[in-house]
């Protein structure tokens, strides 16, 4: 191939990006990855490695070959200066790491990119490059659950969306996608007028677009919009399963198993609404199977990651006896912090006896009951999806009490509560949910805000009260 054929099929595949068709160009990619090495054109590598990154991204796999090409590609594009690639290959790691749960991570990574993008002299690549970031970080405010700075970086996309030239093909699915999130960032944060605003917006760009994924997305937001919207409109949470079950349909022809476990979660709550046990649960097995299979899947693609790390921690370069007294400090600090852990867990232990016992937690059950609470720990132990409707058919009014202190509560809060409630700690909720226990502490940490519980109380007592 020559560097016009390369520049020809690399402009191409461009277009593909925004295209309404499901198309597999990797292939196509690689092959001009390794023609365009074979000539020693930079470009035309970079170039095909990052829309190489985004195929799999949007196909939510490889991501370990994801990390290792943004690599490369910050390696080729510093030889070149080209910033606006640097920047790209920062945002597209960021991506990963937002999927695999690595929200920290994510936030450093596309954060690290701000001190290039003053060097990216065109307008259009800085406006992308921005609308990307302000995506991702917030996505990871969304899942900490801090509306203020989720709204903010929502808002900065859709005003940097805003701001594109109409002739850049991705303006439309940025205007989307910032109107989109900020109808579920003010739903959730309670303010239904903003999120009605926002709504009609996209209700606006979506008559431009036939993209299946997109329709779905409108049809999921609507569908929240309309669950609560009980004021305008007598027959809401009818409206509101009208559309999930349209974003169900074309989430389905997009094969987008996530947002597929959103629908079917957020269908469970309306159903409950409805008092509609049957479907209720028929929506929770729905959802508990997806997340199983895409737990699965998420498990194995950081397992892959971890793996790319350790191999690179432990190459000959990066280890030497210089580190043998860094090793020694850590060692003596670990011992130091074993002994202050297992002094805590001694006194917590004792306060955890006096203060926790498992029939406290159930002194408003009836004695003829008692049989249900080991039914019901059996149960949660072994994650059957019938856990939570007869966990509430025994607790009647559990969720309605937690939801009275915060209607935003979702059901997976609630049937983190209900854990909380048999006195199941951390670790087995992990196992459970087949959660990583930093992800446990995390979604705790989130329903203690929602609740208004201090810090310097302990949830399980709390809850126990409830």
């Amino acid at each position: 191939m020559t560097v016009r054929e390369i520049d020809s099929i690399n402009l191409s595949v461009k277009k593909v990006l925004f295209d309404n068709e499901d198309k597999n160009y990797t292939a196509l990619c690689a092959e001009v990855y390794y023609q365009s090495k074979n000539i020693g054109y930079k470009k035309g590598q970079i170039e095909a490695l990052l829309k190489l990154e985004v195929f799999r991204i949007n196909a939510r796999k490889e991501y370990s070959k994801v990390i290792a090409s943004t690599e490369e590609v910050e390696k080729l594009a510093l030889a070149i200066d080209d910033y606006y690639s640097i920047c790209m290959a920062k945002v597209h790691r960021g991506y990963v790491y937002l999927y695999l749960g690595l929200f920290e991570e994510s936030k450093n990574t596309v954060l690290s990119a701000s001190k290039y993008i003053s060097l990216v002299k065109d307008t259009a690549q800085r406006q992308n490059i921005n609308v990307n970031s302000y995506f991702i970080l917030g996505s990871i405010y969304d899942e900490f659950e801090d509306m203020k700075n989720c709204i903010y970086y929502n808002k900065k996309m859709f005003e940097e969306a805003n701001k594109m030239d109409d002739s850049n093909p991705g303006k439309l699915n940025w205007m989307l996608n910032g109107s989109r999130c900020l109808v579920v960032a003010y739903i959730n944060n309670g303010q239904y007028k903003e999120a009605g605003y926002y709504l009609k917006i996209q209700e606006k760009y979506i008559t431009k677009n036939s993209n299946i994924f997109d329709l779905a997305v409108y049809h999921k937001s609507k569908a929240q919009f309309e669950s609560k919207n009980k004021e305008n409109n007598r027959y809401y949470l009818d409206s509101a399963i009208h559309h999930f079950k349209e974003a169900e349909v074309y989430a389905k022809k997009s094969n987008n198993e996530a947002l597929l476990k959103y629908i079917y979660n957020d269908l469970a709550d309306v159903y409950a609404e409805k008092k509609d046990v049957n479907n209720r649960v028929k929506y929770l097995e729905k959802t508990n199977s997806l997340k199983d299979s895409l737990d699965i899947v998420r498990k194995r693609n950081l397992q892959e990651v971890s793996l790319k790390v350790d191999e690179k921690q432990k190459s000959p370069e990066t280890f030497s006896k210089s580190n043998y007294p860094i090793i020694i400090l850590l060692i003596a600090l670990a011992i130091i912090s074993f002994w202050v852990f297992k002094k805590y867990e001694l006194s917590r232990n004792k306060s955890s006896i006096s203060d926790i016992k498992i029939t406290d937690n159930f002194s408003e059950i009836k004695q003829e009951d008692a049989l249900s609470i080991s039914q019901l720990f059996e149960l949660a132990m072994s994650n059957d999806p019938s856990f939570y409707h007869l966990f509430l058919k025994t607790f009647s009014g559990f969720d309605k009490k937690l939801l009275e202190i915060n209607p935003t509560m979702k059901v997976s809060d609630i049937e983190i509560c209900a854990f909380i409630k048999l006195n199941i700690d951390t670790k087995q909720i992990a196992t459970i949910k087949k959660m990583t226990v930093g992800a446990v502490e995390a979604k705790k940490y989130r329903i203690r805000r929602k609740l208004n519980i201090s810090s310097d109380e302990n949830m399980y007592i709390w809850i126990s009260r409830i």
